[in-house]
This record gives structure tokens, sequence and C-alpha cells, in this order.
């Protein structure tokens, strides 16, 4: 099976992050992934989304964050871009240690390394890079074979 790349670059706005899941949903539909696979997939990138909107690209409407969607035979490769200052994940604080435990926010990292297979953060001066992967059975039917068959753009 040729790999298969889907992409959506969505604006800064966080009314939109709901799009999120409908790129998903159409992405999946096709696959061998339990119920469960496919929420912790829709729960991890959109919370990686939603960060790149809210800390990367600082709400601004005029910066995208490119949401890119490879369907391997055994898994999805995803890989998330804002167009921020970059940051080390290293620097967040523990959600888990005692000062943290009452904190809104803060844990999107851990549930993003909890419910994907691998997980990787590449900060850099024209943003933050996230490539997550998420294994699963197999693939159905996917019969396009063809790149960015599935490709939306703003």
């Amino acid at each position: 099976m040729t790999p298969i790349i889907y992409e959506l670059k969505l604006p800064s706005d966080p009314d939109r992050i709901h799009e999120v899941e409908a790129f998903l949903d159409q992405i999946t539909e096709k696959l061998s992934m339990s119920s469960e696979e496919r929420d912790f997939l829709v729960i991890a990138v959109t919370e990686i989304v939603n960060n790149g909107i809210i800390h990367g690209n600082q709400l601004d409407v005029k910066k995208y964050v490119h949401l890119s969607v490879t369907v391997l035979p055994t898994a999805l490769e995803v890989t998330v871009q804002d167009q921020g200052h970059g940051f080390v994940p290293e620097t967040v604080s523990n959600p888990l240690d005692l000062e943290n435990l009452l904190k809104e926010g803060g844990r999107g990292i851990m549930i993003v390394r909890g419910f994907m297979d691998a997980v990787t953060f590449t900060p850099g001066p024209e943003g933050t890079i996230v490539k997550m992967t998420k294994n699963f059975s197999s693939v159905n039917s996917h019969n396009s074979g063809e790149k960015n068959a599935g490709s939306a753009t703003e």
C-alpha cells in the first residue's frame, strides 16, 4: 500500500477546532481502528492543534496550524506545525507534582503521550513540529492510493 497523505491548514481561531475531528473522521472511517483508538487519536491531535493555536500562534488568525496525516498499513503518522516561536516541552511543569494538581491546564502533553504510541516535539524559530504515531491493526479497503487524496486547505 502506498502511503496516503491528508492535509489541513487551519487558521488560529479556536472556533475552528471542531474541524480537526471532522477531518480525522473522514480519514479513519475506512481504517480498522477501534472506537477507543479513534477517540484517543482525536483527543491527542485536537489537543496539539489547540496548543498550536493558543500557545504557539497566540490566537493570531493570520497564522495557521498545519496538520498532516499519513496513512500507513498499520499506523497513522500525524504531524502538526504551528507558526509560533517554538518551545521546549521539558520546561513544562509536571502536572502530577503536588503544586500543579489543581491547576486547570498543563496536562495536555501528558495526555497526548498517553494516547499516542510515539510523540516527538521539535521546537524551532518557525514554530513547533509535533510528530505523533498511532498504531492500529490493519487497513480495511483504502482504495484511493493517491498521494494527497484528501487534501483540505484553507
